[in-house]
């Protein structure tokens, strides 16, 4: 089935099908859209997949993407986001009044 693209879409339509939002059927999906050279079908259902909660790291490290390294729209979905880093500055000096902390998001 590996070059049969009839068998191949066959399949991956009935996929579809049966599971339109899982992240594992859209992220399969898009390594048989970028095999048969589909590549905005490919990053639609990468994005669908990401969108779906399907790991930014794995979609990053597959082989089967290799040639889209380079295309900035696979670089933007398989970049993984920083953190958000929250800071509290509290009193030095003790207050009689109790002061709530001050948090700042960095």
């Amino acid at each position: 089935m590996l070059n049969d693209r009839p068998t191949a879409f066959d399949y991956l339509q009935k996929a579809l099908q049966i599971s339109p939002s899982k992240g594992e059927v859209l992220f399969r999906a898009a390594i048989v859209y970028n095999h048969f050279d589909q590549t905005e079908q490919a990053l639609a259902s990468l994005k669908k997949a990401v969108d779906a909660g399907y790991s930014r790291a794995i979609v990053r490290g597959t082989p089967d993407f290799q040639n889209l390294q380079q295309n900035q729209q696979f670089q933007s979905l398989a970049q993984i986001p920083e953190p958000t880093r929250y800071f509290m500055i509290r009193p030095l000096v003790p207050t009689r009044q109790a002061l709530p902390p001050i948090v700042i998001e960095v």
